[in-house]
């Protein structure tokens, strides 16, 4: 083969091998430790044949190296297997290995059946293997390793590969290193992987950056949330500690719907990209009242606007799904948490399936809770008539609290029905009612439905009451 191929196992994974591709310029391995799906599906990629790679299967073996007359165990030092090993963990390689398992598994025995001689791999890769987990929008640089960025330093700061590694110290030339994919960080002296600025652009281009930021980081609560900002991403590889955490759990959230609000206004503006290709505003005159709306609901929902989404989310690796917004079981019954996280995201109280799976039951029973929401919700107007409550789910107790009746009222004014008769009579919260639908009429005492103020309201004068017993306008 013209670059050889090397497998070994992690210690943390026995009885799964990982390939990697090495090459004997710099002698150091070409491609991040993989899975042999992953493997072939790169090669498939990169448009490189298999031939060398089968011819050299049985060496492979035998001696874990496509190279005759050498094997893994003498071919690399210890320090060099304890790099690979650390590698894998970077590249998330065991992850994707046990993922790829069984797939691996018929990739193997296809291979041992020289079934490659008549059938090619690849196409049985195709209808064959799923690659969930690494398909998509993924680039190949992801799976680059140490050969390319020396080969970057080789070719642009030669001067600066000397006997000190200079490089190291050099912030500019870090900065450009982490371009090519988080392992950039990795060549970064102890000082650099404490610099915010390095360590921030690192992360925004690649979350794995966060495997070599320094120790004394990993658990700091504000440069996690800003590195968050720069990459959601990276909550998947915190410590299970971390993850909980309630402030790091709501930023997550946060920047998961800028992310998802981003590909949704994206969406829009492509379907009108005539009219929107260089806006950031919807003009009335040029599109259905249908698509206004839509635009309406996702770009104010979000306060900062489209503007905002793109600072954050454009660069960002992960589409959230309604997955996103089911918090840890120990968040599940924290109001304030709950509620900050419909406040981010207030057109999940549309969907019930995400709703009830957000919040506890136990805070679903708790009035303040309730009113809590409805208040939130009969603050945003795309919300207010979107949002169909079942009132009769409510305790007839809850239909004679203040609070409780005002913050129903103003959601929907046909809530009115619902409330003590106490509060229909009430001039002030008829209003209200009324004002959030003119049906609510027919829940209005008779005492009110003549009075002046009300009628006018609903633009009806006084004597049209009496004459007007079957206008169909009017329900009662």
């Amino acid at each position: 083969m013209a670059t050889p191929v090397f497998k070994f196992q992690h210690p943390d994974l026995p009885g799964e091998d990982l390939y990697f591709i090495h090459n004997t310029f710099f002698e150091l391995p070409e491609t991040i430790p993989m899975d042999l799906t992953t493997f072939i599906w790169y090669h498939q990629q990169i448009n490189r044949t298999l031939e060398g790679f089968f011819a050299a299967w049985d060496n492979l073996n035998q001696f874990q190296t496509s190279l005759e007359g050498h094997s893994f165990e003498e071919h690399f030092n210890e320090n060099e297997k304890q790099q690979l090993y650390d590698d894998a963990l970077f590249g998330l390689s065991l992850n994707e290995a046990k993922h790829n398992q069984k797939e691996s598994l018929k990739l193997k025995e296809f291979i041992d059946s020289e079934k490659y001689k008549t059938d090619d791999i690849f196409e049985y890769v195709n209808p064959n293997i799923k690659l969930d987990y690494i398909s998509g929008n993924i680039k190949l640089s992801f799976f680059y390793s140490r050969h390319y960025f020396m080969q970057y330093l080789w070719d642009n700061f030669n001067d600066k590969l000397d006997e000190s590694d200079s490089y190291k110290h050099d912030k500019s030339i870090i900065l450009a290193l982490n371009k090519i994919n988080g392992l950039g960080l990795s060549f970064a002296s102890e000082n650099l992987k404490k610099d915010s600025e390095v360590l921030l652009q690192g992360i925004k281009n690649d979350f794995r950056a966060f495997y070599f930021v320094d120790n004394s980081l990993k658990e700091n609560k504000p440069f996690i949330i800003e590195a968050l900002k720069k990459n959601v991403s990276i909550f998947q590889i915190l410590e299970n500690r971390i993850q909980n955490d309630e402030d790091i759990c709501l930023e997550k959230t946060k920047q998961e719907c800028l992310i998802f609000f981003e590909k949704e206004i994206r969406d829009l503006l492509y379907k009108n990209y005539e009219l929107f290709e260089n806006s950031n505003e919807v003009h009335e005159e040029d599109c259905s009242q249908e698509t206004i709306n839509y635009y309406n609901i996702l770009s104010n929902e979000i306060d900062c606007g489209l503007m905002y989404l793109e600072e954050y989310a454009k660069d960002g690796p992960f589409f959230c799904t309604y997955e996103s917004f089911f918090p840890y079981e120990l968040l599940k019954n924290d109001e304030d948490y709950i509620l900050n996280l419909f406040e981010i995201w207030p057109h999940t109280l549309v969907d019930y399936n995400v709703f009830y799976s957000v919040a506890s039951s136990r805070l679903l029973k708790s009035k303040n809770f309730i009113i809590e929401l409805l208040k939130l919700q009969s603050s945003i107007d795309s919300l207010r008539k979107s949002v169909k409550w079942n009132w009769t789910d409510f305790p007839i107790s809850y239909w004679s609290d203040d609070e409780f009746v005002k913050a129903a009222i103003k959601v929907n004014g046909n809530a009115l029905q619902y409330a003590n008769d106490s509060y229909k009579k009430d001039k002030e919260l008829v209003i209200q009612a009324l004002k959030s639908s003119k049906s609510a009429i027919q829940f209005v005492d008779e005492s009110l439905k003549n009075d002046e103020d009300v009628l006018a309201l609903l633009s009806i004068k006084p004597i049209e009451i009496k004459d007007s017993e079957e206008d169909e306008d009017l329900p009662f």
